[in-house]
C-alpha cells in the first residue's frame, strides 16, 4: 500500500481485510474460502484417486467436469497426484510382501526319514493375490500419474501463446493506471464476485471484491465465443474491453 501512503493499510477497513505480507489487502472471508477449496479439491481428488486405483474405474473423469473453482481445481490436481504416487509406492510394498507369503509358506524340514518340503497353501494363496493386486495397484496408479489422467489442465486460466501473454502483460499495466484507491488488478482468474464461471485475463477489482472492470487479449474478437462473453459481462453489470492479438 505504500504507493497510496506510508500510513495506508487495508484500504481503511481492517475488520474486512488482512495484510500479513504488509503489501496489499484482501478479504479475510476470501482467504478463508480459497484455503477451504484447496482443501476440499485434495481430499476430493486424493479419494477418488485412490478409489479409482483400487478399482480400475475412471470416476475422476467424471467428476474433473464439475469442478469449476481454480482454487478447488489445483487442489484437486495435487490430490490425485498424492493418490496416484501413493499407488505406486505402497502397490509395490504389497507385491513385495506377497511374495515374501509366498516364500514363507515353504519350510524345509530335516527329520529320521530325511529332508521334508512342508507347504502353506493358504499362505500361498494368500501371497499371490497379494502380490498380484499389489502389480495391479501400482501399474494402475503409474499409468495414472503419467498420463496425468484427470487433471484440470491450467485451473487458473489457459497461459496462450507467446503474442496472447504480451497482450495480457500489456492490459495489466493497462488495468493498473486505471485503479482507484482501493482497487487491486489480478489476471487469469476467476471473476471476482459475480455469479459467472468466466476467467478474464485481467480484471479491476474494487475494494467490496467485485470485478468492476474486465480486459480480454482475444485473437478472434468476432468469435461466437467472444461475443457470447461480451454479453455475460454486459448482463452483469461489469466494464469489459476487448483488445485483439495478433495481426490476422
Amino acid at each position: 500500500m505504500e504507493m497510496w501512503s506510508p500510513y495506508a493499510s487495508n484500504y481503511d477497513n481492517p475488520i474486512t481485510y488482512s495484510d500479513p505480507l504488509g503489501d496489499e489487502g484482501d478479504e479475510c472471508c476470501g482467504l478463508l474460502k480459497r484455503a477451504w477449496n484447496v482443501a476440499f479439491g485434495t481430499v476430493a481428488g486424493a479419494t477418488v484417486g485412490t478409489f479409482d486405483n483400487l478399482t480400475g474405474s475412471n470416476l475422476r473423469t467424471a467428476v474433473k467436469d464439475n469442478i469449476s473453482d481454480p482454487d478447488m481445481a489445483s487442489g484437486w490436481n495435487s490430490g490425485l497426484d498424492g493418490a496416484d504416487a501413493g499407488a505406486v509406492v505402497i502397490g509395490h510394498a504389497e507385491s513385495t510382501g506377497g511374495l515374501g507369503l509366498i516364500a514363507g509358506s515353504f519350510n524345509l524340514a530335516g527329520g529320521t526319514g530325511g529332508l521334508s518340503l512342508e507347504v502353506s497353501a493358504p499362505g500361498i494363496v494368500a501371497g499371490a493375490l497379494m502380490s498380484v493386486h499389489g502389480r495391479l495397484y501400482a501399474g494402475i496408479g503409474g499409468a495414472n500419474l503419467a498420463s496425468q489422467n484427470g487433471r484440470i489442465n491450467n485451473p487458473y486460466g489457459s497461459k496462450g501463446k507467446p503474442d496472447h501473454q504480451q497482450k495480457v502483460n500489456e492490459l495489466e499495466k493497462k488495468a493498473q493506471s486505471e485503479t482507484k484507491p482501493g482497487e487491486r488488478v489480478i489476471r487469469e482468474r476467476k471473476i471476482q464476485g459475480q455469479d459467472s464461471r468466466k476467467r478474464p485475463d485481467v480484471q479491476i477489482v474494487n475494494r467490496n471484491g467485485k470485478a468492476r472492470k474486465v480486459f480480454e487479449a482475444e485473437r478472434k474478437p468476432t468469435s461466437n465465443r467472444n461475443i457470447k462473453r461480451e454479453k455475460e459481462y454486459k448482463k452483469l453489470g461489469v466494464e469489459q474491453e476487448t483488445h485483439k492479438v495478433g495481426n490476422n
